[in-house]
């Protein structure tokens, strides 16, 4: 038998899939597949988040400038006030020295115009005296041989003007004498100086120094506004190095410079937050006996400031009333946050700032 030849086999069928070059037909495209149209008109997925943290953030940046502003308004009072304070200190001393040499400009003039009233009853009972020690007689008549008859010793003493008698000054009308306040010791323009050069070339032993001698040659330093910063940074920059110096100078703030070491205190609790200078200096302005020599205002901002939410509401009154700037800046950076609404604290806070434009 003769072999069969093999059979052709049918040509391969072309391939189905298009070139690699060619984009799929549009009816081949898988339908999870986002497009243009399916995007448009909707919102991300992290929309919301993105939103929230941009309110936020600019809730934060609001609350800031405020804080800030009220800053500089506290600056600018504390400014003013110290200000008032030394033009007022100028005048007592003015007074005193006033006083002080109203006596030495008298003189002589002036115990006579004290016993100027009693001069004439003092001549009158001269008169009297003298009459009564004559007798009531009358002169005796001249006689003609003899000529004139002189008087007797007595008609001399009624005839002749009584010398004025002085009165003993016990007899002027006794003033009491009003103490006068101490008087508060000059100004040490030296330790001052020491302490704010010091503080600008944070030298902060000398400067840590310089301020427990300020304490003891001039108490009254805090009140001007520069050395007042001086002491603020010495303190917190002190506390980082503990020890008996940094005790002495929390110390001199909290006891030997008035309610203006107080005022430093407060300050650095106000701006330094949780940091180890501003715990420090809340720890001493808890202690009641300390508290007592502040101000009423640092009183009710450090006690509101320091009070958790819950404990906070009970203080409204008395921010109204005793608050001031340092105040109204806890009301609405550390208060009004507790609560998303609350009448009462938008009240005190409306009340205070109005009271405190009003002057």
């Amino acid at each position: 038998m003769k072999a069969q030849p093999p059979e052709k086999e049918p040509p391969a069928a072309a391939p189905t899939s298009l070139p690699p070059d060619e984009p799929p037909a549009e009816e081949d495209a898988p339908a999870s597949e986002p497009t243009s149209e399916r995007m448009s008109g909707s919102r991300p997925a992290f929309a919301p988040t993105l939103l929230r943290e941009l309110e936020a953030a600019e809730a934060e940046r609001i609350a800031l400038e405020r804080e800030e502003e009220a800053r500089r308004k506290l600056a600018e009072e504390t400014e003013r006030a110290a200000k008032e304070r030394e033009e007022k200190a100028r005048r007592k001393r003015a007074a005193q020295e006033a006083r002080a040499s109203r006596p030495s400009h008298g003189g002589f003039g002036g115990r006579l115009r004290r016993i100027a009233p009693y001069l004439g009853g003092a001549l009158l009972a001269a008169g009297v005296i003298a009459a009564l020690a004559s007798g009531g007689r009358a002169p005796p008549e001249p006689d003609p041989q003899l000529g004139q008859t002189s008087p007797p010793a007595s008609a001399l003493a009624t005839s002749e003007p009584a010398p004025a008698a002085a009165a003993p000054e016990a007899a002027a009308p006794a003033t009491t004498a009003v103490p006068d306040a101490p008087a508060e010791p000059p100004p040490d323009d030296a330790a001052r100086k020491a302490l704010t050069d010091a503080s600008r070339a944070r030298r902060w032993v000398k400067a840590a120094e310089a301020l427990n001698l300020l304490a003891e040659r001039d108490p009254t330093a805090l009140r001007e506004r520069a050395i007042a910063i001086a002491a603020r940074n010495v303190a917190i920059a002190i506390s980082k190095t503990g020890g008996e110096l940094a005790d002495k100078v929390f110390a001199a703030l909290a006891s030997r410079f008035g309610t203006a070491g107080l005022d430093v205190l407060y300050e650095i609790v106000e701006t330094r937050g949780r940091s180890t200078p501003a715990t420090r200096a809340a720890k001493l302005l808890r202690d009641p006996e300390i508290a007592a020599r502040g101000t009423p205002a640092v009183r009710i901002s450090f006690e509101l400031r320091d009070a958790t939410c819950g404990e906070k509401i009970p203080f409204l009154d008395r921010a109204v009333s005793e608050g001031d700037q340092r105040t109204l800046v806890v009301l609405e950076t550390a208060v009004r946050p507790c609560y998303k609404t609350n009448r009462a604290i938008d009240e005190a806070i409306k009340k205070l700032r109005s009271r405190l434009e009003d002057g």
